[in-house]
């Protein structure tokens, strides 16, 4: 997740507001939700898996369709894209 929002393409292409939108709902210990930890190690409590926070993942799933991939810079002859 962290490379994700740490690339400098992803950020210019999200912007700040979809960024923080992301890293308060999936990380951020004691300032967020941090749902990807707590999910990810097990430690997010029964009562926190309920309808709001599904939805929550679900939008924050749909909002990451409207990118597209670009190739990295060490793939041989790969097309560079610029990000609309």
């Amino acid at each position: 997740m962290g490379t994700l929002l740490g690339d400098s393409v992803f950020k210019s292409a999200a912007g700040d507001d979809l960024i923080t939108y992301y890293q308060v709902a999936l990380s951020m210990p004691g300032l967020g939700l941090n749902l990807r930890n707590s999910l990810a190690h097990g430690t997010l409590p029964i009562e926190s898996m309920h309808a709001a926070n599904t939805e929550l993942v679900l939008h924050l799933l749909l909002t990451l369709t409207r990118f597209q991939p670009y190739p990295l810079e060490d793939e041989p002859n790969a097309p560079v894209q610029e990000p609309d």
